[in-house]
Formats: structure tokens, sequence, C-alpha cells
């Protein structure tokens, strides 16, 4: 996973709660058709007529279409009566299915879920928004209560939970590589600088809401450099603080072909003879 420091200073969905909104499937199971759409409606997707896009479901008799994030192709689920008789993936653009499975995954499609619970939830963390910024969101509270997902809900995830949540906090035991922390962290200050700045004029796409200052739309940029500090991490320079567990390697530039492949046809022939293991890397599968 590569991210910008950006991504890493907003907030997210607790990892707990994401877990426990993953719906799991296998075929020859029980399960109920309406139970498992509805599930799907409170994760953020939405029921359309024919799928045709990322977050959407579809119902035809037994058969359940959903496009879920995860998986290399939309899921074609049918079912005999309370039992699960199939899964398959199938293609957006012909409809037709493309590989039998027997289990899946469907993961959450928004950074908030509904239900009675979580309405709840919700509505205490916005309380304590209300009197922490000295604003209004009764309009959330109310999208809330009615079992709506609204759009621009993303603008109000520091408020939403109270951990505060982000990208850092779904990873697991593994290293974490900064590149350049000087311009990380620059990057970081220059985002918070220019958020604050447009903070008053930020609102939610409907504007169904009062904006939040730029603490309640992500994290200081301080509070993201500590987090990184406590982590296992490969960096170039130190971020400040002592470093317990680290690895140095070396590297050098690679050349530029210019478009010459019989160049690099050459070079890769090279670094095989050699015994270098070889990995090619390219911006999009075209």
């Amino acid at each position: 996973m590569v991210s910008p420091v950006e991504a890493l200073m907003s907030f997210t969905i607790p990892p707990d709660l994401f877990e426990m909104s993953v719906q799991e499937l296998k075929v020859g199971e029980e399960a109920s058709l309406d139970t498992l759409i509805d599930h799907l409606v409170d994760i953020g997707y939405e029921r359309v007529q024919q799928v045709t896009g990322m977050g959407q479901l579809s119902v035809r008799g037994g058969i359940l279409d959903v496009c879920s994030f995860g998986n290399d192709h939309p899921l074609r689920v049918e079912f005999f009566g309370d039992e699960i008789d199939s899964i398959r993936g199938f293609d957006l653009g012909t409809q037709r299915s493309v590989e039998m499975l027997d289990s899946a995954r469907i993961l959450p499609c928004r950074e908030a879920v509904l239900g009675d619970t979580m309405a709840d939830v919700y509505g205490e963390c916005l309380e304590k928004a209300e009197k922490r910024f000295g604003i209004d969101l009764t309009v959330l509270r109310e999208q809330f209560e009615s079992q709506r997902l609204f759009d621009g809900l993303e603008h109000y995830l520091g408020v939403l939970y109270e951990a505060e949540p982000c990208l850092l906090d779904h990873l697991s035991d593994g290293y974490v590589v900064v590149d350049d922390p000087g311009l990380v962290q620059a990057e970081a200050e220059d985002v918070w600088e220019r958020l604050e700045v447009t903070a008053s004029r930020q609102k939610a796409r409907r504007e169904e809401a009062e904006p939040l200052p730029a603490e309640g739309v992500l994290r200081k940029p301080d509070k993201v450099l500590k987090r990184l500090e406590g982590l296992k991490r490969v960096v170039h320079w130190s971020l400040g603080g002592a470093v317990e567990e680290g690895i140095n390697f070396a590297g050098t530039g690679g050349q530029r072909y210019e478009g010459h492949l019989e160049v690099l046809q050459e070079d890769l022939r090279k670094y095989w003879q050699s015994d270098y293991e070889v990995v090619l890397l390219c911006e999009s599968q075209g």
C-alpha cells in the first residue's frame, strides 16, 4: 500500500467496526436474502435496477448482484430458499458469469454504517462535537436517526467516532517506509494550513450541516508524525526520536529507456543471467 500523507491525516471507520460489518458468504450455508439485503444497505450499498458500478446491488427473484470492493468481479449470489446455492463472479459489461466461487467477502462501502445501535453511537458523538466546537449538527443526527447515509458524510468522520481512527489503525504489524520524512512533514503542514484557510467554507456536499473546524476534518500533522514514530519503519532520514529497530539498504537509479525496448530487453537478460530477481512495475494494466 502506498499512501500520501493527506490520506494518513484523514479519519476512517474503526478497524473493529469494519471487520464486524464485513459480510461473509459461503455456498451451502443458510442465509436470508432479505436480511442480507438490509445489511448491505446498512453498510453503504445502493439498491438499483441493474448493477453498473461499485457500491451497487440489485435483486431479481432469488438472485442478488452486488459490486463490492476487494473482489476481482461483481458477485452474483443465487439463493434456493434460505440457502446460498451458488456464488459467481460476472462481467459488468456483458453481465455474464466468468467464475464460480465457493465463498466471498463483501466489504463495507462507506466509512459509516447504519443500524439502531450505531445511530445512538453517532448521536452521542455528534452531541459531544457540538459542545466541543460550538456548532449545530442537528441535521446530521436526524439523518442517522432516519437510517440514511448521506452524501458528504466523509467530511464528518472526525466527529462520528470517539477514537478518531485513521489509516494507520488498519495496518498489520509490518514496516512502514517513510520516503523523505522532511518532505512528508512539510506536505502535512501545507495540507493543514490550506484546510484551516478554507475550514470556514467547508460544508457537506448538500450543505445540510454546519462546517467543522480543521481538527474535526483531519488529524493534526504532529499527531500523524507521532504515530509514525511509534511504528516499525524504514526511513531515509530520522523523523526524530529513538529508532529501536531499522533496516538499511542501498539502491541506484534506473536507466531511462525512452521507448527503446530492445535496450530494456538486453538489460533484463543480463539481470536474469546474474540471478537477480526482476520486478516490473507499470502505471496501469494497459
